[in-house]
């Protein structure tokens, strides 16, 4: 369903890059949405490719907040997809959450929703390197967020998908009965598609149905 999206969307992001000069702000901004637009429609080594190719451009550091901060979530996203083996990393190194944290003030301070993705992909590099104790801190900092800040008539994507996520300690970490007391919440997503919404890229990087099956996979059927 997200191919014409695709499609679409990279014909005007290469006509885009063919007019911006390189290294300039629009340059990496451009490239910043193209990788954005390969996850969200699951072309994953594509974005890696793209990602690393710009990582090492010395100019990315004097960029905007906006670009240095993009840069930043895409590099936590990207590390989590090598983690559970979605894209092949050629050397995979432990992810340091506090400096990624640390490295993203503009969205810590968010109250329209960005601040999600950040929080979502904390969540789930912890739970991919089993920090339990952790993860119910982080998840209930999420749920908090969300009754604060996020309306479910408004986004009921999202709320959906945090409902799920509460589900996973809820269900201590056990992958049957995960799935079996989130599924309520997961058949809402499925009758909300991402397509109906049109929600930018940044709020919704990955579509929360293939988050939840990313997430179902790295958890084991053992309580936690």
């Amino acid at each position: 369903p997200l191919l014409p999206l695709y499609q679409a969307s990279k014909v005007a992001i290469e006509a885009a890059l063919a007019q911006a000069t390189p290294n300039t702000h629009n340059w990496f901004l451009d490239h910043y949405y193209g990788i954005m637009l390969s996850l969200r429609c699951g072309y994953y080594e594509e974005a890696y490719t793209a990602f690393k190719l710009l990582e090492g451009n010395k100019r990315l550091k004097n960029q905007s907040d906006q670009i240095i901060e993009g840069f930043n979530l895409v590099r936590a996203y990207i590390h989590y997809l090598g983690a559970i083996g979605k894209i092949k990393v050629v050397k995979q190194s432990r992810f340091n959450i506090k400096n990624f944290l640390r490295n993203i003030p503009t969205f810590s301070r968010d109250k329209d929703g960005l601040n999600i993705p950040v929080l979502i992909i904390h969540i789930f590099i912890l739970i991919q390197q089993e920090e339990y104790d952790e993860i119910v801190s982080r998840l209930e900092a999420l749920r908090k967020y969300g009754g604060k800040y996020i309306k479910e008539k408004e986004r009921p994507r999202l709320s959906c998908f945090i409902h799920m996520l509460g589900r996973i300690s809820m269900s201590r970490f056990h992958r049957e009965a995960t799935i079996r007391n989130a599924k309520k919440f997961k058949d809402r997503l499925v009758q909300n598609p991402i397509e109906k919404y049109g929600q930018n890229l940044a709020n919704e990087i990955i579509p929360y149905e293939k988050l939840c099956e990313m997430d179902v996979n790295s958890l084991d059927n053992k309580m936690n």
